[in-house]
């Protein structure tokens, strides 16, 4: 069929369709932009918060030894700081995963933990220590008799303590894992556990709160070095920090904090 003007329709659809086609925006290629890193104004902290008197929470913020450290880098570095409390068992994926730049949370330097992660200078030289019900002094009078013991011990899963332990107390009756320290005053006077082996400032800490109950063997089973974490590939960072160390080292200041929470700390 044709038009009046000889056309047929088949070929003015044709016509049409070409001009609507030509008249068709082209589809924009789509493009990868690099966009620039944010600036790194803000150290991000973790800590666990459950460790006194290293760092631990009171009346919603958080205290002690690593809380003190934190809030006095701003000066030294130039930067904001944001404390994020985390489980104690997260806190190195945490830093791996760059959900925060500095672990300072009483954390024992070990070749285990220095496959994943670097650490600073160490801050404290410390140790574990032990303790147990006040009725049972005569029976844990030196480190040889505590490792000797048939005694049921707790200790903080996934610690040194634990692992110090299960090396070290071969006739212990059975080992108990608590989730946090301050668990142990509870399974000590429920006689669930006999020994609580712990890092020595958190020892000292638990006994100046429920001395009534519990007492201590001061004497350390073991030597450790305390330092802050940081991903291996930050070594600027590192360095930055440890320059702050030699600095509070060397003023003071390290001392001044650190005989705030543990005043009776071996120097």
């Amino acid at each position: 069929m044709k038009h009046k003007t000889g056309i047929s329709i088949s070929v003015l659809f044709l016509i049409i369709l070409t001009f609507l086609t030509a008249c068709t925006p082209p589809t924009p290629q789509t493009k990868t932009v690099s966009q620039p890193a944010p600036k790194a104004d803000i150290i991000r902290i973790g800590m666990s918060a459950s460790y006194p008197p290293m760092t631990f929470a009171l009346n919603g913020k958080v205290q002690g030894v690593e809380a003190d450290f934190a809030r006095k880098l701003p000066s030294e570095l130039g930067k904001a700081v944001k404390i994020t409390v985390i489980p104690w068992d997260q806190l190195i994926d945490s830093l791996i995963t760059k959900k925060i730049d500095i672990i300072m949370s009483g954390m024992t330097i070990t070749k285990p933990r220095q496959v994943r992660i670097a650490f600073t200078s160490p801050y404290l030289t410390t140790g574990l220590m032990t303790a147990f019900r006040l009725e049972d002094v005569k029976k844990y009078p030196s480190i040889t008799a505590v490792k000797k013991s048939n005694a049921s011990i707790g200790v903080v899963r996934n610690t040194t303590a634990e692992r110090f332990v299960r090396k070290n107390f071969p006739f212990a009756s059975r080992i108990v894992l608590l989730n946090l320290p301050y668990e142990a005053v509870g399974e000590l006077r429920g006689r669930n556990i006999d020994l609580f082996v712990h890092d020595a400032p958190s020892i000292m800490w638990l006994v100046s709160e429920n001395e009534a109950y519990i007492t201590g063997l001061w004497r350390p089973l073991n030597t450790e070095q305390l330092a802050w974490g940081v991903r291996k590939e930050d070594t600027e960072l590192r360095n930055q920090l440890n320059s702050v160390l030699a600095k509070w080292k060397k003023d003071g200041t390290l001392d001044a904090i650190l005989d705030r929470w543990l005043p009776f700390r071996p120097k």
